[in-house]
């Protein structure tokens, strides 16, 4: 987000044209929209962000269909509201599915399904290595429920660095549930209640089906 962010510092101190539509594709909004309203008011800012991605990074990660279908977030400032059908018929060839949300409930929703989840592999990666040691000691033994649950681990540190602290609130509310329902599975399973433990799935895979 830093370097969104000195981006826009200095776009905001040349001579812009009135007409002109700046955005982003940063995955956290606040500290962007802030600067946006501060000073870029004068001008249509849209912030964006498209929930589509990898673990991989760099030129030779390109992918050409990336955003299609891809939910494609979209935040004006006052000014940008008037620029949004433009701005959606220029990214047109993404074939994204565009939507207007506010900046609030964006950075809310990434934390819990986009943040969080990162949080997790990273977690879980480390969990297994300080348990089991070197991941050559073990490796070879790992199936698909981990390597899925780990893929995402394999980001960019610098970035996701970055992506967390720049949502640090919203991060810190998701986890401290994520941390509520790791302790819901531990009493259960403390207590031998087999009810509980499987009433805690049972409602995992529910909600998972309905995904």
């Amino acid at each position: 987000m830093t370097g969104i962010i000195q981006a826009l510092q200095t776009l905001a101190s040349l001579p812009l044209k009135s007409d002109v539509i700046i955005t982003d594709t940063g995955s956290t909004k606040r500290d962007i929209m802030a600067v946006a309203a501060t000073q870029l008011a004068h001008v249509a800012f849209i912030g964006g962000h498209a929930m589509a991605g990898t673990h991989l990074s760099g030129v030779t990660a390109a992918n050409p269909q990336l955003y299609q279908q891809a939910p494609y977030f979209l935040i004006p400032n006052q000014k940008g509201q008037a620029a949004l059908s433009t701005l959606q018929t220029l990214l047109a060839p993404l074939q994204a599915n565009f939507k207007t949300i506010d900046t609030t409930t964006h950075d809310h929703l990434m934390a819990m399904i986009s943040d969080v989840p990162h949080i997790a592999a990273f977690a879980l990666m480390n969990a297994a290595v300080k348990q089991l040691g070197d991941v050559a000691d073990f490796g070879q033994y790992v199936a698909g429920g981990f390597k899925d649950t780990t893929r995402i681990a394999a980001s960019d540190p610098k970035l996701w660095t970055d992506v967390l602290m720049s949502n640090q609130a919203a991060v810190l509310a998701s986890t401290q549930q994520l941390m509520a329902e790791l302790t819901a599975f531990n009493q259960a399973l403390a207590a031998q209640d087999t009810d509980q433990l499987l009433r805690l799935i049972q409602s995992a895979q529910k909600a998972r089906q309905h995904l």
